[in-house]
């Protein structure tokens, strides 16, 4: 299965080359659990911080070999995933957001990179008191549709652009 050998060394190539992504991307290994499996300091952080928020779900994962907890919640009809340590630290935020709250210097740069592009996602991600914005794109290259993961600082500078590969999403 030469494709198979592959695709696993795509992915390591990926993880050497990107360390910065790795940040964000947390290794694969993602838990669905309940709020029962959340620890207490992690529920404490979040309900005070976030007294009107509703969650969606909860999910554990490993960072750099520590288990961390995500809650994807909605509030004042917004989509957020907080991302936080066992003790109960906010590592990460993501706040879905849409075209009109992107920051022009990065929409400007966006249209720099792809001429024509069609947005998905629009992410505000929060983290050690730096903005990032993830976007999605669906994009026309030589005739095909392809899909990328953008990531830019504040500034609009590309950190980072990945091509999402439509057979990942099917396994």
């Amino acid at each position: 299965e030469p494709m198979k050998n592959l695709k696993i060394f795509g992915t390591a190539t990926i993880a050497i080359l990107v360390p910065f992504l790795l940040a964000f991307a947390l290794d694969d290994e993602e838990q669905k659990i309940s709020e029962k499996e959340v620890p207490a300091a992690v529920l404490k952080a979040f309900k005070a911080a976030y007294p009107t928020a509703k969650p969606v779900g909860y999910t554990r994962e490993k960072e750099n070999g520590q288990n961390v907890y995500e809650i994807e919640f909605k509030d004042s009809g917004k989509k957020f995933d907080a991302i936080y340590t066992p003790e109960g630290k906010l590592l990460i935020l993501e706040q879905e957001i849409n075209m009109k709250e992107l920051p022009e210097i990065v929409l400007n740069q966006l249209k720099k990179e792809f001429k024509s592009f069609e947005v998905e996602i629009v992410e505000k991600i929060s983290k050690e008191n730096l903005i990032y914005y993830e976007l999605v794109v669906e994009i026309i290259e030589e005739k095909q549709e392809k899909e990328y993961e953008i990531l830019f600082d504040a500034d609009g500078k590309l950190l980072e652009r990945e091509e999402e590969k439509e057979n990942e999403e099917q396994e």
